[in-house]
This record gives C-alpha cells, structure tokens and sequence, in this order.
C-alpha cells in the first residue's frame, strides 16, 4: 500500500499495530497531532489538488514535502526518508503503464540457495547474492536436481517474510519434483497454488524493483485486491529466454 507521501505502508514501525495504512485513516497518521496538526498535509494537498500521490505532482519534492517530518525521526533520518520516498513515488509514476495479467499458478516446489535478507537491505543484497550464485556455478550446480518437465529458467523466491522484524528469505532456485533430495547447502520452498497478479519487465534491476513497487503498492489496493499473505511472498521468474517476470499472490 502506497501513501500520498510515498511511504510504502508494509514498511512503517506503526503499521498493523496502531495504524492500518494511511488512506483507511484519511492521512490521520499518529504523530498529527504531535505536531498540531488534524490530517497530514501531504495527505490533503494530493486530495486538494485531485491526484492519488505526490507523485503525480510536477513540484515533487516540494518544500512542504521535505519540511513536513515525523517527529520520531531525527533530521538525518527524515532527509533520508524523503530522498527514499522521492524515488518511490517516481518509480511508481514510471510504471503506471505498466501491463499486469492475471494467472493462477498450481503449487510447485523451488529448491536452491537461500540468502537471509530484510526489506531494508534487501536491495542492496540481493543484487550481489546473483552474483555470487552465477560466480560459484549455481546454475551447473542447480541442473541436477531441476524437474525436467517444468518450464526452464530460475526463480528469485521471497518467503517468510516476518512483519514485525521485516526479515524473509529470497531463494534463488529452480522448480524442482517434490521428491527430490535436497543437497547440503540448498532448501526447498514449497509455494502454494494462488492467484497472481504478473508483471513482464526487462532484465533490469531497477525495472525489476519498480516492478513490486507498482504492483504492491499502486496497482494491487486500486485493482481492489490485497497480498495473499501466506506461503511464498511472491518471486521472479526469469526464463531461459530472457527477460523477468515478477508475480504476487492476491487473495
């Protein structure tokens, strides 16, 4: 869920606990009125000007947008917040032509290597976790126990994610049978049958992020779904052909 200002909801220290997204509370975060204020500025202005989000404003970052600060954070980590949330909103703005379909996926089994990351590094993780995967030999390694049958091409898998911590792991794998023995070193993550919401992007890592970005936090609360929440937290597709494909489980 995407706020006004840019902050990706799942990501705040206040959501689920005392704040269930900003558009449910009318922009009325917590801290409003520790600082005098009834509903957030950010929040009223886009309402004002007849936008979804900051956005969609040729002004952004505007000086109303960097001065308006959660007392909670100090000065360096509010500048940080805003470059942050700047980026969001843009990337956001970037995609919205983005093409989505929707597929169902029958339950399948994804075995390989796992990196244990969190939503804050994860970005800043993963990238190089690719490449150590690539430098060791992990696609050689991983042709062993690949199911034949299955659609070639490797998977970026997202599970566990822990609401409260923002830890989860991201497996890169490939589809493997049920049966299969797992090596040393490897896991095997069984992802359950759901409906997705699919995004086909180039193989580009900042397309790729803008990509989850979009479909987590601008189109899936307009399309009126909401994350399945259970079993694997979404993944990567990228076929043997070329090219990522990005799907998140809707319920």
């Amino acid at each position: 869920m995407l706020s006004s200002c840019g902050l990706l909801c799942e990501g705040c220290y206040a959501f689920g606990k005392d704040c269930p997204g900003c558009d449910r509370i009318e922009g009325k975060p917590s801290w409003a009125d520790e600082i005098g204020i009834g509903t957030c500025e950010l929040y009223q202005c886009a309402r004002d000007r007849g936008i979804t989000s900051c956005g969609s404003c040729a002004a952004l970052p505007c000086r109303q947008f960097v001065e308006l600060r959660d007392p909670s954070l100090g000065m360096e980590s509010h500048l940080a917040s805003v470059n942050k949330r700047v980026g969001t909103l843009r990337a956001a703005s970037e995609a919205a032509t983005l093409a989505v379909s929707i597929r169902t996926r029958d339950s399948f089994c994804v075995v390989g290597y796992a990196l244990d990351t969190s939503h804050d590094r994860s970005r800043a993780e993963i990238p190089g976790f690719w490449e150590r995967f690539f430098e060791s030999g992990g696609p050689e390694k991983l042709s062993h126990v690949a199911d034949e049958g299955a659609r070639r091409g490797t998977y970026g898998v997202c599970t566990g994610f822990d609401c409260s911590s923002g830890r989860f792991s991201y497996v890169i794998g490939v589809e493997a049978k049920r049966e299969v023995d797992v090596p040393e070193n490897m896991v095997k993550v069984a992802v359950p049958a759901a409906l997705y919401a699919v995004a086909e992007v180039p193989l580009d890592v900042p397309v790729i992020h803008r990509a989850w970005d979009y479909l987590l936090g601008v189109w899936m609360p307009a399309a009126g779904y909401s994350h399945a929440g259970s079993g694997s937290d979404g993944f990567e597709f990228y076929p043997e052909e070329c090219g990522c494909e990005v799907w998140v489980p809707l319920k």
